[in-house]
């Protein structure tokens, strides 16, 4: 690959990166949301379910947040993309527990 290639290749890159952008505002509402409809789904699905099959109370809405979030952490771990922190990445999964 040559320079003018090379130069076409990084030109593009960047185009890409810049139509692809949607800002830490644009994240931050669109977590929101999901939060707010997935939360409302777990509410809805414990609250269907849970106190017929098992005698279990029903749930409010920030307990139904907390009960996601709590499951995310125990079974789903935390993790960054590349480039999230600057000096080092921060890996934490349920394989690093076992090791």
């Amino acid at each position: 690959m040559d320079t003018k290639e090379l130069k076409e290749v990084l030109k593009l890159k960047k185009k890409y990166e810049d139509d692809h952008d949607n800002g830490i505002i644009d994240n931050l509402i669109q977590s929101l949301i999901l939060a707010v409809i997935f939360g409302v789904f777990v509410m809805l699905l414990w609250n269907v379910l849970l106190p017929d099959l098992f005698n279990f109370p029903k749930i409010d809405y920030l307990q139904s947040v907390g009960l996601v979030v709590l499951a995310r952490l125990i079974f789903g771990g935390i993790y960054f993309k590349q480039g999230d922190m600057k000096r080092t990445d921060f890996h934490y999964s349920k394989k690093s527990w076992l090791l």
